[in-house]
Order: C-alpha cells, then sequence, then structure tokens
C-alpha cells in the first residue's frame, strides 16, 4: 500500500503530520520488501534485501562486497549476515562512513539491525 500526495493544501505545503505519514509508509513499505523467512531456527533474509544492502555498502566502500552468515558458537540459533570490505581509508573517515552505512541499513525498516553486520579491513 502506499500513499500518494493528495494533501490537503493550507500554506502550499503538506502538513507536518502528512509528512510523517508518508514517512511511516514507507518503513512499512520498506518492511514489507525486507521480510525475513524462517525454517525452524534457521532465519533467512531476502536475495533482494542482501542486495539492498550490499548497494548501500558499495556505495560507501566501493569494491567488493563479500557476505557471510555467521553466530557465537554458544548460539547458533542466532546467526546474524556480515558485510566485508577493505578500505584505505584512515580511521576516523572509516568510522563516519560506518555510522552512515547504520543509518541508511536503519532506513530499510529491517527489525533487528543486529543480524547485519559491516566489517572493513585496512588495505
Amino acid at each position: 500500500m502506499s500513499l500518494s500526495s493528495n494533501a490537503p493544501e493550507t500554506s502550499g505545503q503538506p502538513p507536518a503530520a502528512f509528512d510523517a505519514l508518508l514517512s511511516l509508509q514507507k518503513r512499512v513499505d520498506a518492511a514489507e520488501t525486507a521480510k525475513l523467512t524462517r525454517v525452524g531456527a534457521d532465519w533467512r533474509p531476502t536475495d533482494a534485501l542482501v542486495e539492498q544492502i550490499k548497494q548501500i555498502t558499495q556505495s560507501l566502500f566501493p569494491g567488493e562486497v563479500q557476505t557471510e552468515i555467521d553466530c557465537d558458537p554458544s548460539e547458533p540459533d542466532d546467526p546474524w549476515i556480515n558485510f566485508w570490505v577493505t578500505s584505505d581509508l584512515e580511521y576516523p573517515q572509516i568510522r563516519v562512513l560506518r555510522d552512515r552505512w547504520h543509518e541508511d541499513v536503519s532506513k530499510l525498516g529491517i527489525g533487528d539491525e543486529s543480524r547485519y553486520r559491516l566489517l572493513v579491513g585496512h588495505s
């Protein structure tokens, strides 16, 4: 379901509540796109979601992005996906880009963001 911008006009700008509703709708649409499928204790994000996160990753860290499913051996039923990249930037720049990555991934509305991790190696 998507909303159109047929908000009542008062001052030429849609009311703030309408903007908030549109923003919420975008997050709901993204969440519907990014649903996880469960098979027993195993879970796996959709290929479309992994591709979206890879695109976000490549936009910030150009080059190859490798992915792998990982877990804490003591909690094998709680896996996550690592997105591996390398960069020759200095650490302060990498930290800014890592923060941006987390912000961009959170905008996808995927729920438990801890299942998606960015790992940056220095090249």
